[in-house]
This record gives structure tokens, sequence and C-alpha cells, in this order.
């Protein structure tokens, strides 16, 4: 007769969990894993030595911290902006630093007619004003397009040199018809160095990423460098700050209600969007982040809600104002006609 051995308890069943997850349902994840993929999810990817400072803190932990980035000491990602004085200013101080140069030219050129003392000519004057804003419009042509330009440059060089084959390398198709091969020793277009495709153009490819936009590194007063500091300093705040998952937020959110800096007026209220409109309700409710910034100069601009306007509103006021003027007859004791003739008739038999 056999005697059963003793049923191995749950306790033994159960692998043991790691401290560092301890207080998270994670169970088919090591330690390491579960580290890497919150970092992928709820931050910019993992930097040097995070693994091992969330070890020693615990992942619940980091998580914890993350979903309340104010008891986060985040100085050393803000001592890294400093440099940029944008990023404190408010939109009267943004305008007023870094005006529209058409507008500023033409405040120039008003003061300058206004001045009796000056000896300039008004032709003279619209003719610096124009020069001006033709060389700020190169000088803040986007870097995007520039490559975009140099890319179509490069394609119609290309082009070119491809219809400069020597006619010896034709030969002919399944039907006789002679179509154009290069020659044995042409290289292709594309693999051609940029000095053989033509010492004028530049090639597309070979912009620095790593350098500073000119708008910042010149320390221009021009509307363009507003907007290059927020995305440097939002590309800084990605890398280094400790407050990630408010870096992912603000991102996220910032991209839903999205404004185009290349409208109008918004390049001025991007800062104080971003600054006093995102990031607050960042991690608030749903309805406040939607009111806010429905309400934010940047959206009003950017949806044109300031040219919003009534196709009746002439009629609906005229409306309006009869009433008004109505309300006031009866309020300084005018009645309306069919009574004051009734009146008028009582007064007059009585009399």
């Amino acid at each position: 007769m056999g005697i059963d051995p003793p049923a191995a308890t749950a306790a033994e069943k159960k692998p043991k969990q790691d401290t560092v997850l301890k207080g998270l349902p994670i169970t088919e994840l090591t330690a390491d894993e579960a580290i890497l993929h919150a970092l992928n999810r709820l931050a910019y990817g993992p930097r040097p030595g995070d693994i091992e400072r969330i070890k020693q803190i615990g992942l619940a932990k980091w998580i914890e911290q993350q979903l309340n980035p104010n008891s986060i000491s985040d100085s050393a990602a803000e001592a890294r902006l400093e440099i940029y004085p944008t990023l404190r200013m408010h939109t009267p101080q943004l305008l007023a630093e870094y005006p529209n140069p058409k507008q500023a030219a033409k405040q120039e050129l008003r003061a300058q007619n206004q001045n009796p003392n000056s000896n300039q000519q008004p032709g003279v004057a619209a003719a610096e004003v124009i020069a001006r804003d033709m060389q700020a419009k190169s000088a803040a042509q986007d870097p995007v397009q520039q490559t975009a330009q140099g890319a179509d440059a490069a394609t119609t060089a290309m082009a070119q040199e491809m219809e400069s084959t020597p006619a010896a390398g034709k030969a002919s198709d399944s039907s006789g018809a002679a179509i154009l091969a290069p020659a044995a020793d042409t290289p292709s277009p594309m693999k051609l160095n940029p000095p053989t495709r033509g010492a004028s153009q530049k090639d597309p490819l070979g912009m620095d990423p790593n350098a500073v936009p000119r708008a910042i590194s010149d320390d221009s007063k021009r509307p363009q460098r507003v907007v290059e500091e927020l995305a440097m300093v939002k590309m800084l705040r990605a890398i280094y700050s400790e407050r990630q998952l408010q870096q992912v937020m603000d991102d996220f959110w910032f991209n839903h209600f999205n404004v185009f800096a290349g409208k109008g007026q918004v390049k001025w209220y991007l800062t104080s969007y971003e600054r006093d409109v995102i990031q607050p309700h960042a991690f608030g409710k749903f309805r406040d982040l939607v009111t806010a910034t429905a309400q934010s100069p940047a959206m009003l601009f950017y949806l044109d809600n300031f040219l919003s306007a009534d196709p009746n509103a002439a009629q609906r006021l005229a409306a309006e104002r009869a009433a008004r003027q109505q309300m006031r007859r009866r309020a300084y004791g005018y009645p309306p006609r069919p009574p004051q003739q009734g009146r008028t008739r009582n007064h007059s038999s009585a009399g």
C-alpha cells in the first residue's frame, strides 16, 4: 500500500516575485523587461543609468512619481533652459521683443516721415524697407524648404546628365524601336559623388543635424526665434527631464490640439499656449483641457474664430435696437400707441 506524497502548497507553486516589481501585477516579465517596457511606454526610452535607478527605488515607486511630476525635482533640466529667454515671456512681451519685420519696418518708416529733422527722402526709405524685407525673408527660409529645393536641383542635374548620354549607347527592344542605354563606362547618376553632380549644387543631405538654428545662433530678433527656441526646448526636455511622463503627455496633447506656427500671429501665441494651457492640464480632466484650448488665443486665431460673424447680424442688431427703444419708452412712461389714444379720448370726454 503506497503513500501519496504531500501536495505542494500554493506558495510553493507560485514563483517568487522580484522585489523591484513589488506592488505590480506583473508575472510574465523579468524585472529588466518590465522596466524597459515602462521606460518605452511612459518615457522616451531608457537613458544611461535609468534602469539601475528604477531598480533601487522600485518600478511602482517610479510610476507613482511620474504620475505626480511636481514631486520630482527637475532643476538640472531647467538649468539647461536658462539660455532660452522666450520661454519666460508673455505674448505682449514677445510681440515687442520679436516684432514682425514688415510691421517694424512700417513703424520705422512712419517715424521717419513724422520726424521733420529727417533728411531722408520717402522713396529711399521705402526702398530700404523692401530690401530689408527681402533679406529677412531669404534668411528665414525653412531648412526643410532648403532641403527640398536642393533635392529638386539635384534631380534636375541628374536628368540633364542622363539626357546628355552619348548616342552610341542606343539599343533596340523586341519591336525594333531604339531605346537609350548608357555606355558601359558611364556611372549611374545616383552613384556619383556630390562634386561630380555639379560643383554649384549643394548636397541636400549635407546639412548638420546638430547645427543650432540661425535664429538662435545669430541672437536675432526675428519672430522665427520664438518657434526655434520652443523646438530646441522640447528636445532638451525629452532628453534631460526627470519628468518623462510629463513630457510625453505634453507632446501628445500638443499634437492633438495642434496649431500651425506659420499662420499669422500664431507663432507669438505658441509659448503661452504650451506653457499656460497644455502643460497645466496634461494630467487633469479632459473637459478642462478642451475648454482651455478652445479659449486660448492661439487656437482662436488658428481657427479664424476672430473672423466668425452672424450673416444676419445687421438684421438682428436692428431688431435688438428697436426692442431697446421700445423698453425705454415704457420705462419713461410712454406706453404703446393704442392705450395712449384711448386715454386721450377719455380726457377729452371728461373735459
